[in-house]
């Protein structure tokens, strides 16, 4: 016998999209159109500002968003 009845759980996964404001690929407004179609929750999202498609010269602002936004996942209990 299990301690927790899951069935028919369905966690839903934290995700955070990180787009960078000058993707030469897609624009932001394309992603949060997308973003809105997803079932459940949309996702959060980190623009990184002055940064291309492969965040070239923007590492520093990426990292800074990714902790940020892991440091409110893990404080979110």
């Amino acid at each position: 016998m299990a301690m927790l009845d899951m069935t028919g759980a369905q966690p839903e996964p934290a995700i955070c999209v990180f787009h960078p404001d000058a993707d030469d690929f897609t624009s932001i407004a394309t992603l949060r159109q997308w973003s809105q179609e997803l079932s459940g929750a949309p996702p959060a999202m980190r623009v990184i500002e002055n940064a291309n498609h492969f965040f070239t010269g923007a590492q520093d602002a990426l990292a800074n968003a990714f902790s940020e936004q892991a440091a409110q996942l893990l404080n979110a209990d």
